[in-house]
C-alpha cells in the first residue's frame, strides 16, 4: 500500500521536476524515488516471486549498472587524452632542463679544446668566440615558449669554417671540430624537446555537445540500478520471495 501511495506521490514529483525545478539533481531525485518505489510496488504485489526469480534481479542490476559506468567512461575520454598528453609534456620538460644543461656543458667543453695555450698561439679567434658564445647562451631565455633557444650556438656554427692552415693547425683544430659537432648534436636534442613539447600539447577542447555522450543519462541510468538494487534487498528482509 505504502509503495503504490509512493509511486502515485513520485510520478506527479517527476512530473513537476521536469517542469518547473531548473535544478538537475531534483529531477534526478525525483526518478530516483519514482523508480524506488515503482519496483516495491511490482515487485510486492507479485504473487508467485520465487527466491530464484528475486536472485535474477541482480543479472538486471548489474547489467544496467555497468551500463552507466560504461556510459560515465565514454563522457571523460578528453580528460583522460588531456591528463595523459599533460604528463607526457613534464617528462620532456625534464628532458629539456637535461638537453639545456648538457648544451652548456657543450659549449664549456669548446671553451677548454679552444683556449688550450698551444690553440690560442695558432688561431686565437676560437677562444674569443667559445667564450662570446658562452656569454650569449647564458643570458638567453631558456622557457619553453622561446622556440629560439640557443640562437647564439646557430649563429656560432654558421660563422665557424675551418682555417687555413699547415698541418700541425689542422691537427690542433680537430679538437675545435670535434667540439663543434658534439654541440652540434646537443643543440638537435634541445630543439627536439622544445618541438616534442609544443606536439604533445592537448588539442583545443571541442564543443562539449559533440565530445559528451549520455552526460545526462548516466545518472539515471545508476539510479535505475541502485533502485532495482535497494528492492531485491527489501525483498530478501522481508521475505517476498519465502512467503509467496
Amino acid at each position: 500500500m505504502i509503495s503504490k501511495i509512493g509511486t502515485g506521490i513520485s510520478v506527479l514529483a517527476v512530473i513537476g521536476a521536469f517542469a518547473w525545478s531548473p535544478y538537475y539533481l531534483v529531477e534526478l531525485g525525483a526518478c530516483f524515488l519514482f523508480f524506488l518505489f515503482a519496483f516495491h510496488w511490482a515487485f510486492g504485489a507479485r504473487s508467485g516471486l520465487t527466491v530464484t526469480q528475486a536472485r535474477m534481479i541482480d543479472y538486471i542490476y548489474l547489467g544496467t549498472a555497468a551500463i552507466g559506468v560504461f556510459l560515465l567512461a565514454l563522457n571523460y575520454e578528453e580528460k583522460r587524452y588531456e591528463y595523459v598528453q599533460l604528463e607526457t609534456q613534464d617528462k620532456i620538460r625534464k628532458q629539456l632542463e637535461k638537453s639545456q644543461v648538457d648544451l652548456a656543458e657543450g659549449v664549456q667543453d669548446l671553451q677548454r679544446a679552444a683556449c688550450i695555450p698551444v690553440v690560442v698561439q695558432v688561431m686565437p679567434q676560437y677562444c674569443d668566440r667559445a667564450k662570446k658564445l658562452g656569454l650569449a647562451l647564458a643570458v638567453e631565455d631558456k622557457s619553453e615558449t622561446n622556440k629560439n633557444y640557443s640562437v647564439a650556438v646557430t649563429e656560432y656554427l654558421n660563422d665557424v669554417a675551418p682555417p687555413d692552415l699547415d698541418d700541425y693547425g689542422r691537427q690542433l683544430y680537430r679538437r675545435i671540430e670535434a667540439a663543434n659537432q658534439e654541440l652540434k648534436s646537443r643543440q638537435l636534442s634541445v630543439k627536439i624537446d622544445l618541438l616534442s613539447i609544443e606536439f604533445q600539447a592537448p588539442m583545443p577542447p571541442d564543443d562539449i555537445r559533440n565530445t559528451t555522450f549520455g552526460l545526462f543519462l548516466w545518472p539515471f541510468v545508476l539510479a535505475f540500478a541502485f533502485a532495482l538494487r535497494i528492492t531485491k534487498t527489501t525483498i530478501e528482509v522481508l521475505d517476498w520471495a519465502k512467503s509467496k
